[in-house]
């Protein structure tokens, strides 16, 4: 169908989400700390109207390597449809950025099948307008964004379309012992500023021959994430141009492309030891927490597991570095690794270091969650 669009006007009053305390300008939407227990009175929330404004143009997405729809195709205008039914497969919306945390879906319009969008009662601010294939297109990279600036008056005329950019290409290397399986290992490149409910990045497939090719990759700053890395092994660094990101991330210029090396080491260290409650007994089901020390953008450090029946913990291909470590009672598993949970517990944590392919061992006291 196509998108109704209505005469553009400046004077709409729309109802806008509001964070506590009663704000509706993200940033200043304050945190609330529940304890185990506890209820919390009087977190009274007033919607409101605020004058806001349309956002609407034309939207021509990558091409979706998944479709397999008539209009579009493969390389057509929207990136292919959705077959049988004849209806686009896809997505627009904004997402605000700087939004210190708060995540949502954002503002969210239909596209018509002329590639046609408008998105409703958006508020001043700073957005990405976001189109994507649908689930299966952004695998391939059929994402796309841009920037916008949203005043006091409606914007027409936009046209949100890929950018001429040259593929990334890379390859993952094994240091140490080579795993019986190579293949398996997935590839993401996250956008540091940018991380919409529908998809947190740019999946790449890694071909049986480790090498991969990332299309659709607009000049950013991406965070490279690995999963399905084989037992044992460790995302050891990324090298994006020859150039070594401590932190793995990488600068993509406007123009994409460059060659990306990920190297996965079987050179981890062991860390083990003893959990023991207030009567000095062993911890059974204690929960170990290990998270990296001064190192917080390394959310993929932080691990968790439970002590076994004599209390004894076990961690195993650890990355060489610095890191914080806790046996704590009764943990809820969603705060194993939430950032917060594990500021609050530093106080009371134990610092280890770990080598690469070292054994160390740490005898740990059980205790209580902080509240």
């Amino acid at each position: 169908p196509e998108v109704p669009l209505r005469p553009l006007r400046e004077n709409e009053e729309t109802y806008v989400p509001v964070y506590y305390p009663n704000t509706t300008d993200p940033k200043a939407a304050a945190n609330l700390e529940l304890g185990p227990g506890s209820t919390l009175e009087g977190m009274d929330l007033n919607l409101r109207k605020l004058r806001t404004v349309r956002v609407r143009g034309m939207v021509q997405l990558p091409p979706n390597p998944n479709a397999n729809g008539a209009a579009g195709g493969r390389g057509g205008r929207f990136g292919g449809e959705a077959g049988g039914g004849g209806r686009f497969n896809g997505i627009i919306q904004l997402v605000p950025r700087n939004n210190a945390g708060v995540s949502g879906p954002g503002r969210i319009g239909p596209i018509d099948r002329e590639g046609r969008f408008e998105i409703r009662g958006v508020t001043p601010g700073a957005y990405y307008l976001v189109g994507g294939a649908g689930p299966g297109g952004a695998e391939r990279g059929a994402m796309i964004r841009m920037p916008i600036e949203v005043g006091g008056s409606s914007i027409d005329g936009l046209l949100l379309a890929p950018a001429n950019v040259q593929p990334l290409k890379g390859i993952i290397r094994y240091d140490g012992e080579s795993p019986a399986a190579k293949t398996g290992v997935g590839l993401t490149l996250a956008p540091l500023e940018f991380n919409p409910m529908f998809g947190a990045g740019v999946r790449v497939q890694v071909q049986e021959d480790l090498t991969f090719e990332a299309v659709n990759i607009q000049g950013d700053q991406y965070r490279v994430q690995a999963s399905n890395i084989p037992t044992g092994y460790y995302l050891k660094n990324v090298r994006y141009n020859d150039v070594e990101s401590p932190d793995l991330t990488i600068t993509v210029p406007a123009t994409g492309g460059g060659q990306l090396a990920v190297t996965l080491s079987s050179k981890g260290g062991t860390l083990e030891g003893n959990v023991t409650n207030e009567g000095g007994k062993p911890a059974a089901n204690s929960t170990v927490l290990l998270w990296p020390k001064d190192r917080p953008e390394r959310f993929d450090l932080v691990r968790s597991t439970t002590a076994d029946a004599q209390g004894r913990y076990t961690f195993s291909a650890l990355a060489p570095g610095d890191y914080r470590l806790a046996a704590v009672e009764e943990v809820e598993r969603d705060l194993e690794t939430d950032p917060e949970f594990l500021r609050r517990l530093d106080s009371a944590a134990e610092t280890v270091s770990v080598k690469e392919s070292s054994r160390e061992g740490k005898a740990l006291k059980e205790i209580r969650p902080p509240q």
